[in-house]
């Protein structure tokens, strides 16, 4: 799955051109596909700046050897709260402020480099613009562990025109306080929210990042009673009763 080349690809005036990433972008499973029209809402925003054109040029990315989508298989198997894979799944879904398109993103953890997929997203995916306001909503499928936390914090300080929306299918070893501590800090950081996935989300994501046309059964209502559940427990955190 992992050490194919992940290329840039270049959106210009309707031509799509080619331009190969460092060699440091050489790991980890990803896809990614551009598209026109609607963004969920992501992040509670910082900044209220007037939106400024972002220009021609929008950049994307794409895994060489690998589809735009992930597959329902993969989707079923690692969103299903009641499932306890060791992979982290991250769906993004990007929209820059003043523009009608938007990119959905697609990445896995690697972990014969001990990558998370939050930290990989971070530092060798996404392009900041300092002129621009950027939206994004993430859909995780663990919470980040308290050490990415820290990771999305720092960046979010370094990046403040950035408001990142985190729906998250369950959360990840929260019998470790510092796992608690950081999601804490992370919810009251300025520019992120941090929610429990619901039935809602669950639908979205079948209908936004997986190949169109193919049946294979899938049932978030039987998923209703594992979500109170994980956001009763979220709560709980949040509001400082399991320190």
């Amino acid at each position: 799955m992992f050490g194919y080349v992940i290329k840039r690809h270049q959106l210009w005036s309707g031509k799509v051109l080619l331009f190969p990433l460092s060699s440091s972008c050489a790991s980890g499973a990803s896809g990614v596909r551009f598209v026109f029209g609607r963004a969920s809402a992501a992040g509670t925003e910082r900044r209220t700046a007037p939106a400024e054109s972002t220009g021609q040029g929008e950049a994307m990315y794409r895994r060489k050897m690998r589809g735009m989508y992930i597959s329902k298989r993969a989707l079923r198997k690692h969103f299903d709260p009641h499932n306890y894979p060791r992979e982290t799944y991250l769906l993004c879904e990007l929209q820059w402020r003043g523009s009608h398109k938007f990119w959905q993103h697609w990445l896995r953890n690697d972990d014969s480099k001990d990558c998370h997929a939050e930290k990989y997203f971070l530092e060798e995916i996404f392009e900041p613009r300092s002129y621009n306001i950027c939206d994004m909503t993430w859909y995780l499928s663990w919470s980040p562990c308290g050490e990415c936390c820290d990771i999305i914090q720092d960046f979010l300080e370094e990046q403040p025109n950035v408001n990142i929306n985190i729906r998250v299918a369950r959360l990840y070893y929260t019998d470790r306080a510092s796992n608690r501590k950081g999601l804490r800090e992370l919810a009251s950081s300025p520019g992120v929210t941090l929610e429990i996935m619901d039935a809602e989300d669950y639908n979205y994501c079948w209908e936004t990042f997986i190949q169109p046309g193919v049946y294979y059964r899938f049932s978030p209502e039987n998923f209703e009673s594992a979500i109170k559940r994980n956001c009763s427990q979220l709560d709980d955190i949040l509001q400082g009763l399991h320190l």
